[in-house]
């Protein structure tokens, strides 16, 4: 009966295994562009626009293909004209 008294932050988690602690999930980048609108509030084609120079067969992190994403953003768009 004591096991059920269990607080859910201790039934929650998962044993550590100090060979991948600290290692961040990656996935393929055709799983993270299906989900690209709720993992990073963005359309298809702002995905493949950011991401076109990541390599197609690696697997990536969601803070690193965020952190791409938000850099190609703030890139200015070239040919465009500054406006005065």
């Amino acid at each position: 009966m004591a096991d059920n008294n269990r607080s859910a932050t201790q039934t929650e988690q998962a044993p550590q295994n100090p060979a991948t602690e600290g290692k961040k999930p990656s996935f393929s980048l055709e799983k993270l562009r299906k989900n690209c609108f709720k993992l990073f509030n963005v359309s298809g084609s702002t995905f493949d626009g950011a991401t076109y120079k990541l390599k197609q067969n690696k697997e990536y992190s969601v803070e690193k293909v965020k952190q791409t994403i938000e850099e190609w953003l703030k890139k200015p768009i070239k040919g465009k004209k500054e406006e005065k």
